[in-house]
């Protein structure tokens, strides 16, 4: 997108939303009329590339308005030289990196918007110095870092969005002295808790969203212009506020934590909406359902379990399947219940099951039915019929489960992203975030399906276990948690979810073992002590249940540390080349053992991590106490089809040699930060990392399979001690993934090539002469 002042002479011919508008009443040194360019609107247009940096040449530019296109990459800090610009809209792009500095010079400015995009850093504290603004808008970016004291200074600022970002503290006093300020949204922040200032002075604020902050104290009193007031999740207290039952305000949802207070009586009549349950306010006024409408009260299910103690359920309905948003289909020889009903509580048929759902962030009114949604998308998978419909919560979505007996049970949760989806309405730049928590402890936190699933339209299930208790039902929650898009499309960007399994986990165990046989089982795994595998503390063993126990590792699974997005640690390259020589030593021990133990699970999940980032192998040796002939514990013990070697499918005999080609998948997951699934290519090309590793093999471009991360020089490169030694482990991952067992190496020599006794070289000559016995 290259624009110069010679668009002028076109302008009047472009249409009025994408116009180029110029102002001709300038005069050059000799008194001669001259255009300039005053106005860039280009939303919509499908723009795509980067934003050129000759933009930055137009000194008269008053408005740049680029939103809702597919503009990548970061802003030019040259933008910082349009010091007549009043307008800058950037957001609903896929724009990354910080937010240029130079954007302190901007002191014309008044309407800045940059929401939408993957902006990341911290928000500039000179932004306080752009005393002419009116509107900032910087929400659904990945901004971190406190909240700028200097914002508190502009006294002009009439509108403030911050929400869904990853930014930490409280709210500085001085924002509660922003008397212009009519819309506050700063949700989500990250601290131990914190009190807004009492004496705030925000007489004309008309929208106030501090939900999901750890805010704790009384709820602040406002200005007459107050209409909506949002403190979901939050820890506020005290005597709820008679002020805002005579307010003229619209919907009011005041949550908070999780601590639930079923309100079933009037508040005044002047509230025509309002959710006011999960809080912990006293003296709560009455509410007449008539007058005020209340039929989608977050978890205000009222069940009189009593009257269910004692009842029993037929057999069939021990365990639970729903089609969610959807009739009833059968997949997999199980019969997925219909769930299609539109009140905001729903009991089944046969009382097996219910739902309650509630919200309404955005909109005064809200229609059941707009929360099923009927996807005709194309997810290819045997399962698809389950991800053709889904339920959408616009806040909270809680599903119960009665007739389950006593025991452990695996939830099996589907969902696919499909309505944020279509670049044709830009919803595909929209982020949906919820929590899920099952019986109450959360079980997935700031989850993205498009993230998880790594795009549209892709389906993904999640799968955990749960217990239940005598009489008591299987409770699941979705909870939106204040981040992610807001408007596209209105209402509907919290918890999804397409079908939901609940089954009664199988014994771990053949029933044909003793107790005495079992213990002495897993305490012959005790013997199995070595430096890097985790070690075995102890078991125990009671009425069919039984656990084993394990040392602790403080910074969690290799699996978390490279590829989450909020990794807690960075690795550094001498830290992963560590990393690859203790599992091969780990597996050196268990493949010495006599007889030799076959892991059968080397994945990323399954390699743990100390406090000081030493490599341990954990989950070992476990496929060797199960019988062979039940899938289902197989599945279990040894087998994730991506790490899997060859032979797993061809069912040939299973040998160390399979441990060895886990191992060499586990490598270039480790040299490139990559998941060995992923696809690199583009819809046209597809191309995995094992397929890319080859390739760069053979034209000798190793680094271009370097995780960038531990590209830290100035060039953009490795340094050469690096780049030889990820050169090493690339090819000691091709060998050991060689289709046939008998061309893998052993992991012995595997070892030896990471000490530096023998090269990759040597062990393809002995491949090569088949001096290796395969075992």
């Amino acid at each position: 997108m290259s624009i110069s002042a010679s668009y002028c002479q076109i302008s009047s011919n472009l249409e009025s939303d994408a116009a180029i508008r110029c102002n001709c009443s300038f005069k050059d040194d000799k008194g001669n009329l001259i255009c300039h360019i005053i106005e860039i609107n280009m939303m919509g247009k499908t723009l795509s590339g980067s934003v050129d940096n000759a933009i930055s040449g137009l000194q008269y530019l008053q408005m740049l308005r680029v939103s809702s296109n597919q503009l990548i990459g970061s802003i030019p800090e040259s933008l910082g030289n349009l010091t007549n610009l009043e307008t800058l809209y950037l957001n609903d792009n896929q724009l990354d990196g910080t937010i240029p500095s130079s954007f302190q010079y901007l002191k014309s400015l008044k309407y800045f918007n940059l929401r939408y995009n993957f902006l990341n850093g911290q928000i500039p504290p000179s932004f306080g110095n752009l005393s002419s603004l009116t509107t900032l808008a910087l929400d659904d970016n990945e901004l971190n870092g406190s909240l700028p004291q200097g914002i508190g200074k502009l006294k002009n600022l009439r509108r403030l969005w911050l929400t869904s970002n990853h930014l930490t503290g409280g709210i500085p006093e001085s924002y509660s002295q922003l008397t212009a300020l009519e819309i506050l949204w700063v949700s989500g922040l990250r601290n131990p808790g914190f009190t807004f200032p009492k004496k705030a002075n925000l007489v004309n604020i008309y929208s106030f969203d501090l939900s999901f902050n750890n805010l704790i104290g009384e709820i602040p009193r406002f200005g007459p212009n107050l209409k909506k007031i949002f403190l979901a999740s939050n820890k506020l207290n005290g005597t709820f506020p008679s002020w805002i039952t005579h307010a003229k305000s619209e919907p009011s949802q005041l949550y908070d934590s999780l601590k639930v207070i079923h309100i079933r009586t009037n508040i005044s009549t002047l509230l025509p909406y309002s959710d006011l349950s999960l809080n912990n306010f006293t003296n709560v006024p009455d509410v007449n359902r008539e007058n005020g409408t209340l039929s989608h009260l977050p978890n205000t299910i009222i069940i009189d379990y009593i009257s269910r103690k004692g009842r029993e359920c037929p057999a069939k309905y021990h365990s639970l399947s729903i089609n969610c948003g959807g009739e009833e289909v059968k997949f997999d020889k199980q019969k997925y219940e219909n769930d299609t009903a539109l009140s905001y509580f729903y009991e089944s048929p046969q009382a097996n099951w219910a739902y309650s759902f509630s919200g309404d962030y955005i909109s005064p009114t809200i229609n059941a039915s707009g929360y099923i949604k009927n996807l005709t998308c194309g997810v290819s998978v045997p399962e698809a019929q389950l991800y053709v419909n889904a339920r959408v919560a616009p806040v909270s979505l809680t599903y119960f489960a009665f007739c389950l007996r006593k025991g452990k049970y695996e939830v099996k949760l589907y969902f696919a992203e499909t309505l944020f989806s279509k670049k044709e309405d830009h919803s595909i730049v929209g982020k949906r975030l919820f929590d899920v928590h099952i019986q109450e402890k959360p079980v997935l936190q700031d989850f993205n399906i498009k993230k998880e699933a790594e795009d549209a339209n892709k389906n993904i299930m999640k799968s955990f276990i749960a217990t239940v208790l005598d009489h008591k039902p299987l409770r699941i929650d979705f909870f939106w948690v204040g981040k992610g898009s807001l408007y596209n499309p209105p209402g509907q960007n919290g918890p999804l979810i397409s079908a939901i399994s609940i089954t009664r986990v199988k014994k771990l165990f053949p029933q044909s073992k003793t107790a005495s046989e079992t213990r002495a089982e897993i305490f012959a795994l005790s013997e199995l002590e070595n430096q890097n595998l985790v070690k075995l503390l102890g078991c125990y063993s009671n009425r069919g249940l039984q656990l084993l126990i394990y040392e602790y590792m403080d910074n969690g699974s290799l699996e978390k540390v490279l590829f989450d997005p909020d990794r807690p640690l960075q690795l550094s390259w001498e830290t992963r080349y560590s990393i690859c020589e203790r599992i091969a030593l780990g597996l050196e021990f268990l493949h010495k053992k006599e007889p030799p133990v076959i892991h059968r699970n080397i994945k990323a999940s399954n390699i743990l991590l100390n406090e000081n980032c030493e490599a341990k192998i954990s989950d070992f040796g476990l496929a060797k106490l199960y019988e062979d002939d039940d899938p289902f514990i197989l599945a279990k013990a040894g087998i994730t089809r991506k790490y899997m070697a060859p032979e797993y499918v061809s069912q040939e005999n299973i040998t160390v040699r399979a441990d060895v080609y886990s191992f060499g998948i586990l490598l270039l997951e480790i040299v490139s930060g990559t998941r060995i699934d992923k696809n690199l290519g583009n819809d046209e090309d597809t191309i995995y990392l094992l397929e890319k590793a080859e390739k760069c093999r053979k034209h000798q471009n190793y680094e271009e399979l370097i995780d960038k991360t531990l590209k830290e020089h100035p060039s953009g490169k490795v340094s050469s001690e690096t780049l030889h030694q990820a050169i090493t482990i690339i090819d000691l991952a091709i060998l050991c993934t060689e289709h046939w067992p008998s061309n893998r190496p052993q992991i012995s020599d595997v070892v030896s090539v990471l000490q530096g006794k023998k090269t990759v070289e040597d062990i393809r000559t002995l491949l090569e002469t088949k001096a290796y016995q395969v075992s």
